[in-house]
């Protein structure tokens, strides 16, 4: 009664955010042949027929993320008679089974934390790691399902929010539970640390929902807690992973430009991930959109207008060294956001960025949208350019 991830890349976990956990931590879970284990849960709790449950997790991810769309759409959105008329038709079993593993996943999740922490309790100088035991297993495949499921469509992370109430606690309680937990190994954390940076996330953009102040403390919480495991555990690409996430919110951005910043000096660690050599490319990425994020709003160009900081000067020497598509895409994205201010435009022209856009004009990029985002830039700075001297 177990499903065993004997291929990470034919799994629903390979889509976590695999890109940015410790390489090494994922090669350990394929070591010790990483597997949900349904058997001690469902005997204790005389369970008998798992055989669903099981049918769905060995699915292809393409198709476990399918079902659980529809299993998402049907719970949260209003779909059209014809398209009702086709789910039950097709879909109204495998759906049902989607929704169930989710939330016997739950289930498992907290039955085995429970064993797992009775274990390292009784064990001194023990911890809840990958290979110790089918529990701390259990916890880590669960975590990773769930921030696998998230990574392919984000809406899910709501359906998967309100699944965690089988446990009888709430998606941030059993979050914070490992988060603030001193024997759970550090990786299993930054793995659940992430899901919540998505929850919060999608949670504040429900346009229909009323503005909720527990989000905005938990986000104060949860960033103050990836600062600490970066600086402590040298976690850098679970700062910008998180960050770009929650950066995504106004009241986030509020705190984290001023309070979080005279507390932390995270702003300084961003420009220096940003900008050092021979790291890896995506915390680059992440660091732009954390800039991205920032720019989108014009109530924050002043921190772009501060010329002392040099800031539009670093994303422009991010851009220019990395000729990366997505690199580049984003900065230049950022950089168009801060066209609407005049003093951005000034230091545009102080650093000669039309030069820079010209040059970056003779690559040849994957992506057309980079070749549309040059011209719009060089033709906004040729237009402005006698006004500007």
């Amino acid at each position: 009664m177990d499903v065993t991830f004997n291929n990470i890349q034919d799994n629903i976990v390979y889509h976590a955010n695999i890109f940015n956990y410790d390489k090494q931590f994922l090669m350990n879970l394929l070591k010790f042949n990483i597997k949900l284990d349904f058997t001690e849960y469902a005997n204790e709790k005389k369970i008998q027929d798992m055989q669903p449950i099981i049918n769905y997790l060995k699915l292809k991810s393409k198709e476990q993320a399918q079902l659980m769309t529809y299993a998402y759409d049907n719970e949260f959105r209003q779909l059209e008679e014809e398209e009702v008329e086709q789910e039950e038709q097709q879909k109204k079993a495998q759906i049902k089974s989607a929704t169930k593993t989710l939330r016997y996943l739950f289930n498992l999740f907290m039955y085995s934390f429970e064993k797992a922490e009775e274990k390292v309790k009784s064990i001194e100088g023990s911890q809840i790691e990958p290979g110790t035991d089918p529990h701390s297993n259990n916890v880590i495949a669960c975590l990773l399902f769930f921030d696998g499921i998230s990574m392919v469509n984000i809406d899910l992370i709501k359906l998967i929010e309100n699944n965690a109430q089988y446990t009888g606690k709430s998606l941030k309680e059993l979050i914070f539970m490992i988060l603030n937990h001193k024997n759970v190994d550090f990786h299993i954390k930054e793995i659940a640390s992430h899901i919540l940076s998505i929850d919060l996330m999608q949670s504040d953009g429900n346009i229909n929902a009323e503005p909720n102040e527990d989000i905005y403390a938990t986000s104060k919480e949860l960033m103050k807690w990836t600062y600490e495991l970066c600086i402590q555990k040298q976690r850098d690409s679970c700062l910008t992973s998180n960050l770009s996430l929650l950066l995504t919110i106004d009241e986030n951005i509020d705190y984290f430009l001023g309070e979080f910043n005279e507390e932390l000096p995270c702003i300084r660690k961003i420009f220096e991930l940003m900008t050092e050599a021979d790291i890896n490319i995506n915390i680059i990425y992440e660091c732009l959109l954390c800039m991205w994020n920032i720019s989108s709003n014009k109530k924050y160009f002043y921190f772009f207008e501060n010329k002392e900081h040099k800031y539009i000067e670093k994303i422009v020497q991010v851009i220019r060294t990395n000729k990366i598509d997505k690199v580049a895409r984003i900065g230049l994205m950022t950089l168009q956001n801060l066209l609407e201010s005049q003093i951005c435009v000034e230091i545009l022209f102080d650093i000669k960025f039309m030069q820079t856009v010209s040059i970056l004009l003779t690559n040849k990029w994957n992506d057309p949208i980079i070749r549309e985002l040059l011209n719009h830039s060089l033709d906004f700075l040729e237009k402005n350019y006698k006004s500007m001297k």
